[in-house]
Order: structure tokens, then sequence, then C-alpha cells
């Protein structure tokens, strides 16, 4: 892709333009909520879109909250100390999450969208960072 007239935002502006995802999924929820008092089908989307929105907050390198993190590191230091410091709480959090989820696998048999989730995060944040390659579609 290429764009005309690059110009790098500021970090709040960045910052304002990844929360525009977790919002819209708070936004969505409510609107849906309200809608859940004709249809209980709703209060299902309202409820699905609230933990998106939550889970896409949380401080793993791929995700908003990673990026978020991220930002507010580089604002407050230097990018390349917000790098360190956001890959290290992404190992944490893919691992509270990988342990979570085959924990609540082995323990209720249940669903495994949370393991699936977190190997997802993890494969796509070692692609990110170049420790696994990946085919290129071309």
């Amino acid at each position: 892709m290429q764009i005309r007239n690059q110009h790098r935002l500021s970090y709040g502006a960045e910052g304002l333009s990844v929360l525009a995802g977790p919002l819209m999924n708070l936004f969505a929820a409510i609107i849906l909520g309200q809608l859940g008092n004709f249809s209980e089908v709703f209060y299902t989307f309202a409820g699905a879109n609230l933990v998106l929105g939550g889970f896409n907050l949380l401080p793993g390198r791929t995700l908003d909250g990673g990026r978020l993190l991220w930002l507010w590191m580089a604002w407050c230091t230097d990018p390349f100390a917000a790098d360190r410091v956001c890959a290290a709480v992404s190992a944490v959090v893919m691992s509270v999450l990988l342990l979570g989820g085959g924990t609540l696998l082995w323990l209720q048999g249940g669903s495994p969208f949370l393991l699936v989730a977190a190997i997802a995060l993890m494969a796509q944040s070692l692609r990110q960072k170049g420790l696994v390659k990946h085919r290129d579609k071309r």
C-alpha cells in the first residue's frame, strides 16, 4: 500500500485512534443491551461485544492494549525501552492466558477458545518479532 503525505500521528492522537475499536465495542454493547428489551438474543451480542472490547484492551503485543502500553511507555521514556517493556508484559499476559485457558479446559472440559486465542496471539507476537518465519502470499 502506498500512502501519500505520510505524517506520523502524535502519541496522543494515535492513542485515540487505537481506542476507537474498544469504544465502538462499548457503544455497540450499550445499543444491543437496549435492544435486549425487545429480544433476549441482543443481550448475547451485547455481552460478546463487551468481552471482545475488554479482551482487546489486554496489554498483549498484538492487541490494542499492547499498543496503548507501547505509546504510553514511548511517550514517558523512549521507543526502545517501550519495546522491551511491552515484550515483557506481553510475555506475561500470553503466559497467563495459556495457563488460564489450559486450566479451564482441563477442569471444566469446556470450550478451548481462550487457549486458542492465547496460542494465536503468541504466534502473531513471535511472527511480529521475527522469531517465526511466515510464508509470503505472492
